[in-house]
């Protein structure tokens, strides 16, 4: 198998469950074109699929949802920025959230103006024998 290989894309779409699909789709020809192995592709796009869900979960009905991804060649880092309805708090407790802590290296939210949430995380690819 290749290594791995830099890569970046960018998804924006509405923040809609009909959408996620698509942003699921899309990462998985990504992942896959960057060289990852079938496990690190699959634990990503898990990761960035729950992600998606929970803001997702959260947002105004006319709110974007964009989710970046960067593969490096020893890491893959994910970024899904969001703006969450009313101001309601991101789930953190449920098992989506726990999945995500339990197939990334590292995992952080920040909030910011506007109901604006930025959920990032790192996956690290693993070493080849």
């Amino acid at each position: 198998m290749p290594s791995p290989h830099d890569v970046s894309v960018q998804i924006d779409v509405t923040a809609e469950s009909s959408r996620l699909p698509l942003v699921r789709r899309t990462l998985a020809v990504v992942l896959d074109g960057a060289g990852l192995d079938g496990d690190t592709a699959t634990d990503l796009t898990l990761a960035t699929d729950a992600i998606a869900e929970l803001v997702v979960s959260c947002s105004a009905h006319t709110a974007r949802l964009t989710c970046s991804v960067t593969t490096h060649v020893q890491c893959t880092d994910v970024l899904v920025v969001g703006y969450l309805a009313d101001e309601l708090p991101l789930p953190t407790d449920g098992f989506a959230w726990h999945l995500i802590e339990a197939i990334t290296e590292r995992v952080s939210v920040t909030t910011g103006d506007q109901g604006r949430v930025e959920v990032w995380c790192r996956k690290n690819h693993p070493r080849a024998a």
